[in-house]
C-alpha cells in the first residue's frame, strides 16, 4: 500500500479529492485527485495523486467538495488573510480557473 498523505476528502464516483501538503504542490495545502480502479483480481488500486494545478495557489486550499453532477468543485482558500469559498467549473473535462464566491 502506498502512502499518499491525505487531509480532508470528498469522494465522487471513483474520484477521491483531497487536500494535502505533499511534495509537488503550489503552497501549504493543495487540492489533489486520485482515481480508484480495480485490477484483474478485483482489488482496488488508486492512481498516483494528481495536483489540480488550476485551482491551487501559494495559499492554503482545502475542504474540496464536488457537486453530484461532477461539474463544480467547491473548496476553501485563505484569501487576503481570511477564509474564503471558491468554485471551479468543469468544462470539456477540465477544471477551470476558480471564482471567489464569498470571503
Amino acid at each position: 500500500m502506498k502512502e499518499i498523505q491525505i487531509g480532508e476528502v470528498h469522494i465522487h464516483g471513483d474520484d477521491l479529492y483531497f487536500h494535502s501538503s505533499r511534495p509537488g504542490g503550489h503552497g501549504s495545502y493543495d487540492i489533489w485527485l486520485t482515481t480508484r480502479s480495480y485490477n484483474e483480481g478485483l482489488e482496488i488500486e488508486w492512481s498516483d495523486p494528481a495536483n489540480i494545478h488550476v485551482v491551487n495557489t501559494e495559499e492554503a486550499e482545502s475542504l474540496p467538495f464536488v457537486t453530484s453532477d461532477g461539474n463544480e468543485l467547491w473548496f476553501t482558500r485563505t484569501h487576503m488573510g481570511t477564509p474564503a469559498i471558491f468554485r471551479s467549473v468543469k468544462s470539456d473535462g477540465q477544471w477551470q480557473e476558480p471564482e471567489l464566491i464569498i470571503s
